[in-house]
């Protein structure tokens, strides 16, 4: 009994230190100050999820770690609120590696694989440009590779959204589709995803992305969702295929900390480096232009 109070307080004490963490990279992050400050805290609440996660097997049983999934989300929820209430415009880009791959032991920041740095992935070259006509533009990227490979059940994996959702949403991407291997419910799913999307977020222009590596199959797929839903389809035909637009090995990645580290894994040289990040960003701003 004394140890399951003991690692409840833990527990606790983490959510704490967990709460504490996000409201100072929040904090950090709007007032735009010391890029070098917002890395270290990033990596401080990084290392408190991971604490918290730990702690929630130590403790024992799924329905403990639903209760600490459950206060997470409610934390990110809070966090994104109060970013998109302070913007004038608000920004949710829902994709794969190519809109934003977590730092792993091959991938040193959290940005569209493989852009030179964040500001030069196609999502923060979307949000830059809106900034120059909309004002302040509160950006959210979310990873949604459980998504893609979640058949036949990829309803279950929209709750993974709800935090990032809120009616003060104006703009959405959906840049989903290169890692899908079961295609047997995806274009049926896709428009799910879209219509939740829409529910949520009813003044959202929501847009959907081409593949950037060419898929026939999967474009008209991706095309009939979108119509099915009645959102606009963004084209990437152009780009698909083009090897100049890929990274490449030995291409220059910075960190958040500003150190360059150079591509050598061959699955990062694949997708687009700054010019084909680019080239993505220019066919979604003409698709937001567009009446």
């Amino acid at each position: 009994m004394k140890k399951s109070v003991r690692t409840l307080l833990a527990v606790l004490a983490v959510l704490v230190l967990l709460a504490l963490a996000a409201g100072a990279v929040l904090f950090v992050r709007h007032e735009k100050a010391q890029s070098a400050r917002f890395a270290e805290l990033s990596q401080s609440l990084f290392r408190l999820q991971e604490e918290n996660a730990r702690l929630a097997e130590v403790a024992g049983g799924e329905e403990t770690a639903r209760i600490l999934q459950e206060l997470d989300s409610r934390v990110t929820r809070l966090e994104t609120a109060a970013e998109y209430a302070a913007a004038d415009y608000a920004y949710l880009a829902v994709g794969n590696s190519i809109t934003m791959h977590p730092v792993n032991e091959v991938w040193p920041q959290a940005a569209g694989m493989a852009a030179s740095s964040k500001e030069k992935d196609f999502v923060h070259l979307v949000a830059s440009a809106l900034s120059q006509t909309e004002g302040k533009v509160a950006l959210e990227a979310v990873y949604f590779y459980e998504w893609e490979t979640g058949a036949p059940d990829r309803a279950a994996k929209l709750t993974m959204l709800e935090p990032y959702l809120d009616p003060r949403l104006r703009l959405i991407t959906l840049q989903l589709g290169e890692n899908v291997t079961d295609k047997t419910t995806f274009e049926a799913d896709f428009t799910e995803l879209i219509r939740f999307l829409r529910e949520k977020a009813p003044e959202a222009r929501i847009l959907v992305i081409d593949n950037f590596f060419p898929d026939p199959e999967m474009t008209e797929m991706k095309k009939a969702a979108a119509a099915s839903a009645g959102v606009p389809f963004v084209s990437l035909a152009a780009l698909q295929g083009d090897p100049s637009l890929k990274a490449g090995t030995g291409a220059p990645v910075y960190d958040e900390a500003g150190n360059s580290h150079a591509i050598s894994h061959p699955d990062v040289a694949r997708h687009p480096g700054d010019e084909g990040m680019r080239r993505i960003a220019e066919a979604v701003l003409e698709a937001v232009k567009e009446p």
